[in-house]
């Protein structure tokens, strides 16, 4: 697994460790003498996790309660000689250590998040295939390398997007492509998108069925509407999606990065232009200033959303200065606004052993990233967990645009929010 998609794995986790879960917790360890009602934390034991724990610290990291988790469920942990706290699972698993601490939650705060708002994508059988010939279309090589043909253009039915990657029976000679498509309804409404002289266009094929023979020129694909970009990115893409959850809807791919990119009649030098088109539900966009690079330093402005299609996509310029990388000292300087920070310490970041840490700190924008202490009976269980290395792997400054807080994120916002627009400045240290 990629340290980029591993990290992005560690944050969903990080996310939904908050979700309520209805049932009952056998809980060991407990260490709170003085009870005063109104707050109430909420335990889920993940399936890949050894064994967890949940530690509640007041704000300078001073343990107030931990808890072993050994059953799935919802806890309460109430009482707390504080007015805001840190709450941290602390998991032992495969890839060693992961850690979450979320920090500066109100005394009085409920946990929950709603997970049954969204539902799964439907994902048919596929019932045949049909054949496409399309003519009038060059690429910068005759190479039917499916690698670099799938960024060039971009052929999808409802329920299932297709690149000509996952295609069959693909040939290509002189200006003339032929391929065959998997349909998953019968019939369907097939898109084709993809780039030319610099801008986007794309093809409805309507009431498509298996076994049909459809026939177009490239040079008759229609423009696409297009959204104005800043900046030259290194990545976007648009997907049109019906439905209200980006995790609940089916839809098509309406433009990517590489179909620009790979065009032979696109102006490398120029920005290029993600394109749309109207009629659906919402539509998930991104834009990424850069992409992440292994093993050096990495700075990115990157722009998510989904709902309405934006005006335009700005990705504005900053200052940034790392003063100190250890998680004991930690500090920095940014020049713009944001509504939190969430970053990732370790202590070499490669997955190299078991007794790697990740540890992933949740806090609002401005204040100081606690390390918090861990309770003797966790360190005398785990000897050879040290922390005196950690050091910052990746950090996030993320900006919500349409004023959502650091609580309404993490504290009330259900698992995946119906419309988001956010900016996210994140750097990458390996």
């Amino acid at each position: 697994m990629d340290k980029i998609y591993f990290i992005k794995f560690l944050t969903m986790i990080a996310k939904n460790d908050l979700a309520i879960f209805l049932g009952m917790v056998i809980l060991t360890g407990s260490c709170s003498d003085d009870i005063q009602p109104g707050f109430l934390v909420k335990a889920y034991v993940k399936t890949f996790a050894n064994d967890r724990w949940v530690i509640v610290s007041d704000e300078n990291g001073h343990v107030l309660d931990y808890k072993q988790v050994v059953a799935q469920g919802v806890m309460e942990v109430k009482g707390f000689p504080a007015q805001k706290v840190i709450y941290t699972t602390f998991d032992r698993t495969v890839w060693g250590y992961i850690l979450t601490s979320t920090q500066a939650i109100p005394i009085g705060t409920e946990l929950t998040r709603d997970t049954t708002a969204y539902g799964s994508s439907a994902d048919p059988p596929v019932q045949g295939n049909v054949n496409f010939t399309i003519s009038d279309i060059s690429f910068d090589t005759p190479s039917l390398d499916p690698g670099y043909l799938q960024s060039s253009v971009e052929f999808g039915a409802r329920f299932w997007t297709h690149t000509l990657y996952g295609l069959t029976s693909v040939v290509y000679q002189g200006s003339r492509l032929s391929f065959d498509l998997p349909l998953q309804s019968v019939p369907s409404d097939v898109l084709g998108i993809g780039y030319r002289d610099g801008m986007p266009v794309h093809q409805w094929f309507t009431d498509v069925n298996p076994g049909d023979t459809v026939a177009a020129s490239f040079s008759g694909f229609l423009p696409s509407k297009v959204i104005p970009i800043n900046k030259r990115v290194a990545n976007f893409g648009v997907v049109g999606l019906y439905g209200d959850y980006i995790n609940g809807g089916t839809g098509y791919s309406l433009s990517r990065f590489g179909h620009w990119y790979f065009s032979p009649s696109s102006d490398k030098s120029k920005i290029p232009m993600p394109g749309y088109l109207d009629g659906f539900d919402n539509y998930w966009i991104y834009a990424y200033l850069n992409n992440p690079r292994c093993c050096e330093f990495t700075e990115s402005t990157n722009f998510d959303s989904f709902g309405p299609v934006p005006a335009s996509i700005d990705l504005p310029d900053y200052t940034y200065t790392l003063k100190s990388q250890s998680f004991r000292d930690f500090s920095f300087s940014f020049s713009n606004d944001y509504t939190y920070q969430t970053a990732f310490f370790t202590i070499d970041g490669k997955r190299s052993s078991q007794t790697d840490i990740w540890w992933n700190v949740n806090a609002p924008a401005g204040d100081k990233l606690v390390q918090i202490e861990i309770p003797g009976d966790i360190l005398s269980k785990y000897p050879d967990f040290k922390t005196d290395q950690l050091k910052l792997n990746m950090m996030s400054l993320i900006k919500e645009l349409d004023g959502e807080s650091y609580g309404d994120i993490f504290f009330t916002s259900v698992t995946f929010r119906k419309h988001f627009r956010k900016l996210t400045y994140q750097f990458e240290y390996e």
